[in-house]
């Protein structure tokens, strides 16, 4: 089941933090693009994919828990998302989309678990990362997407 566009729009304008239905499987592209209120998001259970620029640009975006069973996060899925400060990908994870968090300056810590395929600039201008980090990320890095 995908969420009606429509629908995520008006609830984001809204609200500042929102609890999806168990029910949806993925986020489409664009699903929350722009979004500069919305601050926290709970994905449900059973989300597979977050589409291209699902959150892109959604400012006050600090915390965002991703699902077991996520599988795949589209290119430019969290692009500009400022206040985001630290991310865990969950085992499930196999792809990272370029740009995927590219411009998240505030974002401090991420975990990857080995074997998901990401590109190194899918962290691209992520200023708040340290060069340790992103040595250690960048050894982890399996493919150019």
């Amino acid at each position: 089941l995908h969420y009606p566009l429509r629908r995520q729009r008006q609830m984001c304008i809204r609200d500042r933090s929102i609890t999806l239905p168990e029910s949806i499987a993925s986020i489409e592209e664009f699903a929350f693009e722009g979004c500069t209120s919305l601050d926290s998001i709970t994905l449900p259970n059973a989300v597979k994919a977050i589409g291209t620029a699902a959150f892109q640009s959604c400012t006050a975006l600090r915390s965002i828990k991703l699902p077991n069973s996520l599988t795949t996060i589209g290119q430019n899925a969290f692009f500009g998302c400022t206040a985001l400060e630290s991310v865990t990908i969950p085992h499930s994870v196999t792809e990272i989309g370029s740009q995927a968090f590219g411009g998240c300056t505030s974002l401090k810590r991420v975990t990857i678990p080995h074997g998901v395929a990401f590109s190194m600039n899918a962290f691209a201008g992520c200023s708040g990362l340290d060069q340790t980090t992103l040595r250690a990320l960048s050894s982890k890095a399996r493919t150019e997407l």
